[in-house]
Formats: structure tokens, sequence, C-alpha cells
């Protein structure tokens, strides 16, 4: 009888089910929807020849382990037809239509189908796959189309429809998918995750369903959240959670919130992300970052949490952002020592503890930092070779190493860069037939740039184009491993705009520049122009110090400026950095008062929400005070003095002028052709300054380049009271 063998819901789903489970398998995404698709072709042909006899449903469980099928395979590159997220949505809107059309219960989209969607907007926004290629816009793009399944299921469950309820997986999706749209441009998603963990608490209290309940998921990445906003308050806001779980969990008002490593481990990664250089003002100093995590450390043992890898490494993490003074680089060396101690086998060090520790020596500042760097990678090395350590190192290992060197900008750093690549390749055997051989990727040969960029060799111009000539050339017959990125380009054009006191190499910086545009426009996902890479092109043509310069460095800023305003894409937006190299180069090629138009549009801009990282802080303002200085006018450099302080006045603390912007007004007033203002006013300035100072005013007593700029005005006046006054200074 071939009824018996015919297939039915439970042999599609059993399938189903297996392919949502399974990870990385190559089309395994596709195969599932196909299956999907049969069965519900299958179905709607059953419906439409007679509806009384239907034997194959895709029902709501069918349909969601098919969408959980892309949830763990979002390797497809992403375009507007084969994108995970929008083929989980196709999905669901044909089960939509399928229930729609015949009514059937079996094919209504229940909670499980939405939560599986909204997961995959989850896993897209964290990065899995071909999600890491997502700008923060698209990010955050994916968490309101989210939130808007959400309101539709809250909708259907208030209209009557309770499998559409909402529980405590939806909303935890949700927050692990605003949690993925946070970042330093985009602190709102932050507020989000905030309003929705307080409507969850809320429900909660007011009906004690356990299906809506929070557990430490939904904390965790709410803490997640704060941290990636670098926001100021980042560090406050994610310590309150932490204190919100552990006082739920203490009065077991909520046990499922009790913090445990992962929720710890999100704490301390968002100390780390408080040292970042993009953050949003109210960075932690090195010393709070370590003594704040040593706390948590403390803390979590105190209350029974063991610390695993991910904590430790973490901690290390942060120990390496905080710049790595003595005291940090000694504790760092005290956790390693501790985990290879460890009896607890998820709390031993793996390769990614040996690499922080290295970035820990590499950031500290010490002379000695490559060498000890170098020990950390022949230990592992040796370790390997030995049989007594799984884990071999990782080309990041060697690369870890080479930035090591770079950054210690010694004279011999880009040769023995260039020595560790050269050794990777070179085999290395040990016991038991264990053979070492490490192929240098991408990583290694950016660390090499960088130590050329740095250096003083004559050739190091040279040597920088033929390494990304190199890597090109491999791209191009079909090594992955070797394929320049965005970082590569930077660094190459870091490197050129450091030896740019020629035309030539602000040329080549530039050529570099437009080929990563040209690469970008081709469709390359690994390579972006950025504000990095324009800021350092930039830099090549103010270094000229020339008029010629300083046109093509406003160039740039303005082609910057209307590619953000074409695409929104904030990564290429300008920020104060780049305005201000703008205006240093008009200002040292004696163009004033173009460097103060540009001021003024700096503080017009940053009047707009999107533009507030341009407000121009007191060395902007100083820089234009000493373009105005060097032009001899003493009214204009005084004008921007006294609009500093008004500014200042009104609560912008960066605007607190300086020792600095008082003496260039004096030595503006030095360079003037009107003598008897000049002193007077300049006369002024002086005694103001140290009025302020012994009305305890910080940072504008006179030092040695006021009393020098104050003498160069009374020498180039002459006269003998003038001279006389010059006398009494030097006493």
């Amino acid at each position: 009888n071939r009824s018996l063998a015919r297939p039915n819901d439970y042999s599609f789903g059993v399938v189903l089910g297996a392919y949502s489970k399974a990870r990385r398998i190559p089309g395994i995404a596709v195969r599932a929807e196909e299956l999907l698709e049969l069965m519900m072709d299958t179905y709607e042909m059953q419906e439409k020849r007679d509806g009384n006899n239907v034997w194959l449903i895709p029902s709501a469980f069918c349909t969601s382990a098919a969408i959980s099928a892309w949830s763990k395979n979002t390797n497809i590159l992403f375009d507007k037809e084969m994108s995970p997220i929008a083929r989980a949505s196709a999905i669901v809107d044909r089960l939509e239509q399928l229930h729609e059309r015949y009514g059937r219960p079996q094919t209504q989209p229940n909670a499980a189908v939405y939560n599986a969607l909204i997961s995959i907007c989850a896993f897209v926004n964290n990065g899995r796959g071909a999600g890491r290629q997502l700008s923060i816009d698209q990010r955050f793009e994916n968490a309101k189309y989210a939130e808007s399944i959400l309101d539709m299921m809250e909708a259907k469950y208030i209209a009557g429809d309770s499998s559409s309820r909402p529980n405590v997986r939806t909303y935890g999706s949700l927050i692990q998918t605003w949690a993925g749209a946070s970042s330093i441009s985009n602190p709102r998603a932050a507020e989000r995750v905030e309003v929705i963990l307080q409507h969850m608490e809320d429900i909660y209290k007011r009906t004690r369903d356990i299906e809506i309940r929070p557990n430490f998921f939904c904390y965790t990445n709410a803490i997640h959240c704060w941290g990636r906003s670098e926001r100021p308050d980042a560090v406050e806001k994610a310590m309150e959670i932490v204190e919100r779980m552990e006082r739920l969990s203490d009065s077991r008002e909520n046990t499922e919130a009790r913090p445990n490593a992962f929720a710890y481990c999100a704490m301390i990664n968002a100390l780390a992300k408080s040292r970042s250089s993009g953050h949003a003002g109210g960075r932690l100093t090195g010393k709070e970052v370590r003594d704040k995590t040593d706390a948590l450390l403390r803390r979590m043992k105190e209350r029974g949490v063991a610390a695993d890898r991910a904590t430790m490494n973490a901690a290390l993490n942060a120990f390496a952002r905080s710049g790595g003074d003595p005291r940090t680089v000694a504790r760092a060396e005290e956790i390693v020592s501790d985990m290879e101690k460890s009896t607890f086998a998820r709390g031993t060090p793996d390769i990614a503890t040996w690499n922080t520790l290295i970035n820990v020596y590499t950031k500290s500042g010490d002379p000695a930092a490559p060498e000890k760097a170098e020990r950390v990678l022949r230990k592992v090395e040796s370790s390997y070779l030995n049989g007594t350590y799984d884990r071999r190192p990782q080309a990041l290992t060697y690369s870890a190493v080479i930035q090591a060197w770079a950054k210690s900008c010694r004279p011999e750093a880009a040769k023995r860069a260039r020595g560790i690549i050269d050794a990777m390749r070179k085999p290395k055997t040990g016991v038991g037939g264990r053979s070492l051989v490490t192929e240098p990727t991408s990583v290694c040969y950016d660390g090499l740039i960088h130590a050329l960029a740095r250096s003083d060799d004559e050739d190091a111009v040279q040597q920088i184009e033929e390494t990304l000539r190199y890597m090109e050339d491999q791209a191009s017959v079909g090594n992955t491993s070797i394929v320049p990125t965005t970082r590569t380009y930077q660094a190459a054009i870091l490197g050129l705009s450091k030896r740019s006191d020629t035309n030539d190499g602000a040329a080549k910086a530039e050529k570099i520049l437009r080929r990563m545009i040209e690469l970008h426009k081709g469709g390359s996902h690994d390579v972006q122009p950025n504000r990095f890479a324009y800021s350092a092109c930039i830099q090549a043509f103010a270094s000229l110090k020339s008029k010629e310069g300083a046109a093509k460095a406003y160039e740039l800023l303005r082609e910057m400026l209307l590619a953000y305003n074409k695409s929104g894409d904030r990564a290429i937006r300008p920020n104060e950095v780049t305005w201000s190299i703008v205006i240093h180069a008009f200002a040292n090629s004696n163009e004033p008062g173009t460097a103060n138009n540009l001021l003024r549009k700096m503080i017009e801009l940053s009047a707009l929400e999107e533009y507030a990282e341009v407000t121009p802080n007191h060395v902007v303002f100083t820089t234009v005070i000493s373009a105005h200085s060097q032009a001899g006018e003493g009214r204009q450099a005084e004008e921007l003095l006294r609009e500093m302080y008004d500014s200042y006045a009104e609560g912008k603390e960066s605007l607190k002028p300086s020792v600095a912007a008082f003496t260039a007004c004096i030595q503006a007033y030095a360079n003037a052709s009107d003598a008897v203002t000049a002193v007077s006013r300049a006369e002024a300035l002086f005694n103001e300054m140290w009025t302020r100072t012994s009305d305890g005013e910080v940072g504008v007593k006179p030092n040695g380049g006021t009393y020098s700029a104050m003498l160069d005005l009374y020498c180039k006046i002459g006269g003998n009271e003038n001279l006389s006054k010059a006398e009494s200074l030097l006493e």
C-alpha cells in the first residue's frame, strides 16, 4: 500500500528539525526552505483538488524549524533576495497567505514562528556570518523590524489570538537584536532596550506570569547593549543592571535574574569599552578600569560564581585597554598564572588568553614589550610541539607579536616584524610527529605595514607599496587569507602620510584612497573607505604646509561630506579630528580667514544632533587663534579668546581657554602693526592671566612662552620705556 509510505507532517518536521539544528553546513538553510516550499506547494495543490482529503499540512512547527535553519546559517552574502531576514520573512508571509486562504488552524503563524523570525534578526545583528558586513544603520533597521514583529504579536494577542502571545524568548531575542545595533553612533539602542526590559518587569510584577519573567539572558544582553553604546553613562547604566540582577535574585523576587559568569563578563567588557578612543565622553582612567575589573572578579568569587575562561579573557582585555602600567601588567600575568593552575576545565588558558596577554604587553609602553610578547609566542609554540598543549598558535597570535614590535617604534621593529612573518612559513617539528607551519594572513601583513609606517628606514615607503602590491596579487589569484582589508589600506595611507613632506608622498596616499573607493564601489565587502582613511590622507596634504596642500585637504573634507549626505553611512562622516586637521592646514599655510570660516562651519554643524561629535574644543580654537597670531591680527585672536570664555561659562568644559590661547593672543599683538594698541592689549591680557591665576583658575598661569611673546613685543616696538619693561620681565 503506497499510502503507508507517504511522508506526513511528522516526517517533514523531523527532517526540518534536523536542518534547524545544523550549523555551518553550506546550503542547509536553502535546502530547509526548499523542503518547506515542497510541503506548502503540495498542501495548496491538495486544497485546490479536494479540501476534504488533505494529508500534508505545513504546520507552524515546520515553518519555525525552516526559519531557524536560516538563523544557524547566516553566512549567505547579503543582497535583497538572499539575506536571511528577507528569506525568513518571505516564509512567514507565505504561511500567513495559506492560513488566510484556507483557514486551517495548523497553518496559523504562532509565537514560535514569530520568535524564530526575531531570532534571525538577533543572529544577524550580532555578527553571525555575513552579518559582520552590515553597517550600523542596517542593524538599526533590523532592530526596528524585529520590534515591529513584537508590536504585531502584542496586537494579535490583545485581539484574542492566544497563540501569538509574546513570551520571554520574544523579548529576549528583541533585546539581543537591539544590543547588536548598539554603538557610539547609535546610542538610542540602549534606551530602547531599557524600555523593553522595564516593560517585561512591569508585566511580570502585575501578572506573575513566568512565561514573561525576564531572565539572565535578557539582562545580560541589556548590559552588552549599554557597553556597546559607549555613552558617557554606559558603565554606570550597565552596573545598575548587574546590581538589579543581584537584588532580584537575592530577594527571590526573580531567581531567573541571578547573574552568572556571562553577566559579569558582559560588565567587564563594558568597562573595557569605556577606554575606547571613540568613547563619547566620560572615559574611565586606566586605573579605574583595572580596579573595577578586579572588584567584579572578587564579587563573583564572593557570590560563588565561577569565573570561566571567557570572563578571565575579558578581564585581560580590560587590562590591555587600561594602558598597561606596571601594576596592571603584573595583575594580568597573575591572572594567566592562576588560569594555568586551574583545575576547572573551562578556566584554563586558550589561545585567546595568550593573544590578549601579548596585547597587554603591547599597550604597556614597556620598552621590553616586544621581547615579552615573543617569549609568550615561543612558549605557546613549544607547548604545542611538545604535546603539552593542544591549541596551536594562530596567525592572530603572530600578528599580535608583530603589532608589539610595530608599536615599539624601535629602529629594528620593521626588520623584526618581517622576520616573524618569514619564520611562520618555516616548518617546525615536535614530539609524536607534530609539525607547525602557519601561513601569514592579512592581519600579519597589516602589522608589518604598521611597523613600516612607523619606521625611519629610507626605503619604508617602497616596502609599504611592495607589501600592499603582494597582498593584492595574492588576492587576485584566489588566496583569500591575504586579502587587503580596510585596515590594510588605512595603515598604508598612514605610513605614506607620515612621509608627505613632498607632494609625492601625499599623492601616493591619495592614490591608495582612490583604490579603496574603487574596490568598495566594485562590491568588495573587505574594503570600505571611512573617516580614518580619509583623515590620514587629509593629514598627508595638510603636512605639506602649503596653500595647495590645504586646498586639497579641504577638497577631501568636502568629498567626505558629500559621500555622507548621499549614503547616510556614519563610517564616512567627518568628525572633530578630521575638521581639526583641515583647520590646521589653513592655519599653517597663513590663511587665518579660511581657518576661521571652517571653525564657524564646525560650530554651525555641531548644533545638529547628527553632527554633535564635530563640536570644536579648545585645541581647535587655539589653532585658529595661532593663525591670526601669525598674521598679526590681534583683535580677531582676542575675539576668539572671549568667545571661548563665553562658551565655557555656558557649560562647554572643552572650551576652557589655556595658557596657549592667551600666549597666542599676546603673540598676535607682538606681530601687529599698530604699536600703541598692541602694547596696551598685550599687557592687559598678561595681567588678566595673573589675575585669573590668583583667583584660583588653573591652566592660565604665564609660562616661558608667554614671557617670550611679551619680550618679543617690547623689543620689536623698542623705545626706552618698552626696553625697561623687557628688562623687568627678564628679572
